[in-house]
């Protein structure tokens, strides 16, 4: 028996040499498919929808001054209506200045919480006049589905962050390139979105309603109009969500929204474009200054 085994476990140098080779190739293939899975892992990781996602809260949160340009279109009744403004930024303290381009170009509204409450709409044409308006008054928010402290990213970055930790099942996400130019498109939808029931309660408008339910202040305003005040007590008919499906476009690089679309239960609701981002604006004491 003893003599049998070392003849077994004693194989000639071919079988040898061929056992090495295999070996080898044993050897090979399985680097080579750790480094395969390995590569997709980083991929995987790189772009995933957890992943994109925390990158845009964390990079949007540290922005303590930005200035870009921005094309929106905004439902206002049964019409979009469009624009483009050179926006600056600050956030703490708040401060903001907007140069439209489209329309009435030339037009700015400047803001500074350290000088004033009031914003200051400067014309560039007649009536000449600079006119101080309250942000959040209804001349400033005419035709306007947002006011100037939803400026930037903040607003929108944690709205869609609520509803992205509530209902990730509702997200997806798919890497894009475009020449030279690589972004993430994340889509959402809610099939259920629908109005329902809401009794207005003590000290409430529609602005701070929208706010706690993450919904559109425009769609309350637009679906209740019986009376100019709501007060305790009324009821009022309010979207289920913020939108029935969100289209948004994350630069692949910095991870800054680049695109947003809104769609309602008309179909599209708004929707923003920005371009030529600075992160680390140079700004004087004449920036926020009429």
């Amino acid at each position: 028996m003893v003599k049998i085994n070392c003849i077994f476990n004693k194989p000639s140098k071919v079988k040898n040499a061929a056992n090495n080779g295999n070996y080898l190739l044993l050897a090979l293939f399985f680097l080579g498919s750790l480094f395969f899975f390995q590569s997709f892992k980083t991929y995987s990781e790189d772009s995933s929808l957890e992943d994109v996602m925390t990158k845009m809260n964390a990079q949007t949160t540290k922005l303590s001054k930005l200035s870009f340009t921005i094309k929106n279109c905004e439902r206002i009744g049964t019409k979009m209506m469009c624009g483009k403004q050179q926006v600056s930024i600050q956030l703490k303290p708040f401060k903001c200045r907007l140069t439209t381009s489209k329309p009435n170009a030339g037009d700015q509204i400047v803001y500074n919480e350290e000088q004033s409450p009031k914003a200051t709409y400067i014309p560039k044409g007649f009536p000449y006049i600079n006119v101080n308006l309250e942000p959040l008054g209804t001349k400033m928010m005419n035709n306007n589905h947002h006011s100037i402290f939803e400026l930037g990213f903040v607003f929108f970055t944690q709205l869609i962050n609520h509803y992205y930790q509530n209902n990730k099942t509702s997200f997806s996400i798919q890497k894009v390139t475009e020449g030279e130019n690589q972004y993430y498109k994340v889509t959402s939808s809610f099939n259920d979105f629908k109005y329902v029931n809401y009794t207005v309660r003590k000290s409430e408008n529609f602005r701070n309603i929208a706010h706690k339910k993450f919904i559109s202040e425009y769609l309350i305003a637009e679906k209740n109009t019986e009376k100019e005040f709501y007060i305790e007590g009324d009821k009022l008919s309010i979207p289920s969500h913020y939108y029935k499906k969100l289209v948004l476009k994350i630069d692949a690089v910095n991870f800054t929204p680049t695109y947003i679309e809104i769609f309602d239960d008309k179909g599209l609701l708004e929707k923003y474009e920005f371009s030529e981002l600075d992160t680390a604006p140079k700004f004087t004491e004449q920036t926020f200054k009429e």
